[in-house]
């Protein structure tokens, strides 16, 4: 499974000057409410980059708040969406 990010109005942030922040409202992503394990991937350097994506119930919105300043807005929303398997 995987989704684009820009397919789902994404909305990006610089947080300070020190990492940049995704939020994607989640009623654009029914399909992964409650799916675990969510990831942005991105390349950076030909290397495929993993990111934590969480699901915030209270506010029903998807985001990832430390995002490293290598990535660019546009990197971020050309993202894909995956599910990570994790091994014990």
């Amino acid at each position: 499974m995987s989704v684009t990010v820009k397919d789902h109005n994404p909305v990006v942030k610089n947080v300070a000057g020190i990492a940049q922040a995704l939020k994607i409202d989640a009623s654009s992503l029914e399909e992964l409410k409650g799916v675990e394990n969510l990831y942005l991937s991105m390349d950076l350097d030909g290397q495929e980059k993993l990111v934590k994506l969480d699901y915030d119930e209270e506010v029903n919105e998807f985001h990832a708040l430390q995002i490293p300043l290598v990535f660019s807005e546009e990197d971020i929303v050309n993202a894909q969406i995956v599910q990570v398997q994790i091994q014990d």
